[in-house]
């Protein structure tokens, strides 16, 4: 059996609770064989957050022994760090890497890469509902996460986003139409974790021609429109 795993970390800042959020798929057939969300307690970084994550996929992976796994995430320095293409400074990470190399042994092959847009997201789905359960109250998306690994480097692109149309009262942060968030390495609070998680899908970091400056989309749970300007960072 080939197993796909998607899986999704959410935090509520810097240092503090996590979740994560699990979907396996066999890849033969595309149905779903399990789906869990995961309460991970109080996390020092977000960064450790996302190994806790991918341990917590493994050791649900193990249980189909499969020949071979194809995980799925969404934060780009998690798959770098794995891969051996960034270094591990952190003694607490390098732990939980050394587990994970262990556990990704296991299988007879296996790869790591970014969620796709085709993708489920059903992982983030089940994330934030585990942390909502544990009584946590999410301020911050793990878009904060994903962001934080630019922010050692310099010429960082940022970008704000603005919703053009007020949402309404399916808006869970209750945001105003006008109101400009910056993101790139400070996501600020207050910012629906539904329109963070599509401003930085469609953000400046995947724009192709290093020219444009602006785009627009939408809220998938609202459907307020949103604009997004990319703000180049000083380096």
């Amino acid at each position: 059996m080939d197993l796909v795993v998607q899986f999704d970390c959410v935090t509520t800042g810097r240092a503090g609770p996590a979740a994560c959020g699990i979907v396996a798929i066999d890849a033969q057939t595309a149905r779903r064989v399990h789906e869990v969300g995961c309460y991970l307690g109080q996390t020092p970084t977000p960064q450790v957050a996302q190994f806790e994550a991918l341990g917590r996929s493994l050791e649900l992976a193990v249980q189909f022994a499969p020949s071979r796994v194809d995980l799925r995430c969404a934060n780009e320095l998690l798959i770098r760090q794995v891969t051996g293409a960034s270094p591990i400074s952190d003694e607490r990470e390098q732990g939980l890497f050394e587990q994970m190399i262990a556990a990704l042994l296991r299988f007879d092959s296996w790869q790591i890469s970014m969620r796709g847009e085709e993708d489920d997201r059903r992982p983030t789905e089940l994330a934030e509902r585990a942390l909502a359960e544990a009584g946590e109250v999410v301020d911050l998306h793990h878009a904060e996460a994903h962001a934080q690994q630019h922010e050692s480097h310099t010429g960082v692109p940022q970008w704000t986003v603005r919703l053009l149309e007020d949402p309404g009262p399916d808006c869970p942060a209750r945001c105003r139409a006008g109101t400009v968030y910056p993101l790139g390495p400070d996501t600020p609070a207050g910012l629906c974790v539904h329109a963070a998680r599509v401003a930085l899908a469609d953000g400046p970091l995947g724009w192709s021609d290093p020219q444009q400056r602006r785009m627009t989309s939408v809220c998938p749970v609202c459907e307020a429109p949103l604009q997004i300007d990319r703000v180049n960072r000083e380096g």
